[in-house]
């Protein structure tokens, strides 16, 4: 069984890698809505998303652009909220991987390869991926249900081990209590007085 400390850290860097990874895709569409301001900014609008989504698919026809710009809003929007509370991560885990995937493929036919590689959207897209197969990802979401249930199990251990340890002492209070029954048994077969002397 693992140190309950080492349990702590590693849900605290569990729920920092999901916060950091939602975060990215709630950015990207907070982006494409204007709600940054200042120079920073990549797309301003959803028509400038528009516009470099035609970029990215350059060999997509026209008439699919939009739609594809509303598919992957739709996606990062929910896979961001899905990953900042904790909910589905194993789906979200292989929607988020799958759909980076794609991006950086769409980037490398259009820009090279290098362009994808700079934004680092592959090693994005293996980190998903990576969360997808850690139990611990999956196990420690730190969501309230799951929060509530290692609670529970943790609490239940303890009950048990409670439950042992007073179990254990009534038991050998048990034990010295006839072995000294047992002893007043023998002490007193051994000093009683035969009826017919008296």
């Amino acid at each position: 069984m693992k140190n309950p400390r080492t349990l702590d850290w590693e849900r605290l860097g569990i729920l920092y890698l999901r916060l950091a990874l939602g975060a990215s895709f709630l950015s990207g569409i907070a982006d494409r809505f204007g709600l940054y301001r200042g120079r920073n900014v990549g797309y301003g609008n959803f028509v400038g998303f528009i516009h470099y989504t035609a970029k990215v698919n350059s060999f997509v026809p026209a008439s699919a652009i939009p739609f594809l710009a509303w598919a992957a809003t739709a996606l990062e929007l929910s896979f961001g909220i899905a990953l900042v509370l904790g909910v589905w991560l194993r789906w979200t885990a292989l929607g988020s991987s799958l759909l980076l995937m794609l991006f950086g493929t769409a980037m490398a036919i259009s820009f090279g390869i290098k362009s994808p590689l700079d934004y680092s959207v592959f090693s994005a897209s293996c980190v998903y991926g990576d969360c997808l197969f850690s139990e611990s990802f999956i196990t420690f979401a730190v969501s309230p249900v799951a929060v509530s249930n290692h609670r529970q199990a943790g609490r239940r251990q303890r009950l048990q081990n409670v439950y042992r340890h007073s179990t254990a002492i009534a038991s050998r209070y048990t034990s010295s209590r006839l072995r000294m029954l047992r002893a007043n048994l023998r002490l007193h077969t051994v000093i009683r007085v035969p009826s017919s002397v008296m």
